[in-house]
């Protein structure tokens, strides 16, 4: 018999074994049954009858009655006060929590992301890089930075905060200092030498009188360039003008003495105590400080130091005349420190003279063919006889030239007048040369 809502068929295996949601008895291979349309629901088909239709929860919830088979048996009761009373499991915790090697225990509220470590460090190497190197400190700030970012996106990861700012300061910190080194000027020679070390004195006593006189009055100075960290160090040269009661009177170019040159330093003496220190080597002495005691006004690039030179010394004034006669296409020899070479000798001619105002002040400049390395910068240029004739002073682009220097001829310095030089100047021979 069917039903608009069921159908009424002999239990088959398929329906055999299920129980009455009305009866709560098992149905028999057999029997008959009806199936509900709707929900599927196998019932006796007497108990479809009496209760009207489907019985499950599906389709009749509220008419569904306790099944007869248990209706004698213990039935479980819930109140509403034990519901009240009813906490989450993470919080009350289970018996087997407490047993050793067991599972951790359920989180008690929202899980909450870690922060990330990625994000932190980048943050401390972006700030590290202001003061320190910060092209390797920035580079790696980016990266950590990069890192930390893809790890937050994933949600795995808290601190977008600190990831951006390192990661922005890095960039920064690369950028600038990457503009710093490209910026820096270096007047003379920086970094490590190529070669360290002084002359074999024996060979320099070996040479023509000229020569050696003009070895020995070549000295070499130090000072800190650049980037301190870096171990930066500009290197030149200067020519002694005279020795006198265990010092010696020193011309060198204003570059290699003062790293701001050209500045407004006017050379006052607060200024010239405030240069950076400076070494001095004096052939055949260990390295002594140096102090500036005069420089040049405006952008004229000479200077005088002194230094303590002991009597025993094997250094020497140079030979110097002022107005010493001079020609184009006349030999003359460089003598310095090109690349901390020490007391090194290059030889050429004079291929002309040049002549350079400064602020009204005319400076005459000696071009020559002689090779000018940076280093050789505040040495002499002297000629056949080993009279100094001027400071080397400036060379042209090694890349697009070669055999083009210049020197600031010495005159230029007598007519500056500075009061140290006047003192040496006592000591000049009557025929207009230093006295040996």
């Amino acid at each position: 018999m069917g039903t608009s809502t069921g159908r009424s068929v002999a239990a088959s295996d398929r329906e055999a074994g299920v129980g009455c949601p009305h009866c709560g008895a098992e149905v028999g291979r057999g029997e008959a049954v009806v199936v509900c349309r709707s929900c599927g629901t196998v019932h006796h088909d007497r108990c479809w009858d009496s209760h009207d239709g489907c019985g499950s929860y599906h389709c009749a919830p509220a008419r569904r009655v306790a099944p007869e088979s248990n209706a004698d048996g213990p039935v479980l009761r819930i109140t509403a006060n034990e519901i009240d009373r009813v906490v989450p499991l993470a919080a009350a915790g289970l018996p087997h929590r407490s047993i050793r090697g067991g599972p951790p225990p359920l989180p008690s509220g929202p899980r909450r992301v870690p922060l990330s470590r990625l994000a932190m460090a980048s943050l401390v190497c972006g700030i590290a890089g202001i003061p320190l190197f910060g092209l390797l400190t920035g580079v790696v700030a980016v990266l950590l930075g990069v890192l930390a970012l893809g790890a937050i996106q994933s949600g795995a990861r808290r601190g977008l905060g600190l990831a951006v700012p390192g990661l922005l300061l890095g960039v920064v910190d690369v950028g600038l200092w990457a503009i710093l080194l490209s910026t820096i000027s270096l007047p003379a020679m920086v970094g490590e030498p190529m070669m360290g070390g002084s002359p074999d004195i024996d060979s320099i006593r070996e040479l023509d009188a000229p020569l050696q006189r003009a070895m020995r009055a070549n000295v070499l100075i130090e000072r800190r360039e650049g980037l301190a960290i870096l171990g930066g160090r500009a290197i030149g040269s200067g020519v002694i003008l005279r020795i006198d009661r265990g010092e010696a009177l020193i011309v060198t170019n204003r570059h290699v003495v003062d790293s701001k040159f050209p500045s407004t330093n006017d050379g006052t003496p607060g200024q010239l105590t405030r240069l950076d220190p400076m070494t001095v080597r004096i052939l055949g002495q260990p390295e002594t400080t140096g102090h500036v005691v005069w420089m040049a006004p405006g952008e004229i690039d000479l200077a005088l130091i002194r230094c303590p030179a002991p009597v025993s010394t094997f250094a020497q004034s140079a030979l110097w005349s002022v107005g010493r006669a001079m020609r184009v296409g006349e030999r003359v020899f460089a003598i310095g420190n090109p690349h901390h070479l020490g007391w090194t000798h290059t030889q050429g001619v004079i291929s002309q003279f040049r002549s350079r105002d400064y602020d009204g002040r005319r400076v005459r400049v000696i071009q020559t063919q002689a090779a000018i390395n940076p280093g050789n910068s505040g040495g002499g240029l002297y000629d056949e006889q080993g009279y100094c004739l001027g400071i080397n002073t400036w060379t042209a682009d090694k890349s697009i030239s070669e055999g083009i220097g210049f020197a600031i001829a010495l005159d230029t310095l007598d007519e500056l007048a500075p009061s140290p030089l006047r003192e040496a100047r006592s000591e000049v021979s009557p025929k207009g040369a230093t006295s040996p």
